[in-house]
């Protein structure tokens, strides 16, 4: 994933209910991430300032423009990664990622999403 830009808009981790998957959560899911700590690889700033933090992917504001600081966003880097700690084990049903609007979609292009307990290497050891 050379050169590849993390741009997440929001997040969503979804417990407790099994069916199937969409880009709508089912009735009754509650989204564990929201306000979860968030870290990412480095912070693209915007403007003098740090909109582009990780916690921005988490934080329930769902504008899709990044200009509105709504979004997280990283460096153009090898490698980028951004993650979250739930702060306990979760049976994780979907996982909803929610990009940007206003322009530069492909930037998510490649990213991979992994879920599980090991944090070594970013969540790396974890399954896809």
């Amino acid at each position: 994933m050379a050169g590849l830009w993390s741009c997440l808009l929001a997040v969503g981790l979804l417990a407790g209910l099994r069916g199937a998957l969409s880009c709508v959560p089912p009735p009754g899911a509650r989204n564990w991430a929201r306000g979860q700590p968030a870290t990412q690889s480095s912070t693209y700033p915007q403007w003098g300032t740090v909109y582009s933090r990780a916690e921005s992917a988490v934080d329930g504001d769902r504008d899709g423009d990044w200009r509105h600081g709504s979004c997280s966003h990283t460096l153009a880097e090898e490698e980028p990664w951004w993650s979250l700690d739930l702060g306990a084990s979760y049976a994780i049903s979907a996982v909803v990622v929610k990009n940007r609007q206003e322009c530069c979609s492909g930037r998510l292009q490649g990213a991979q999403i992994h879920v599980g307990d090991c944090g070594a290497h970013h969540g790396k050891c974890n399954p896809m």
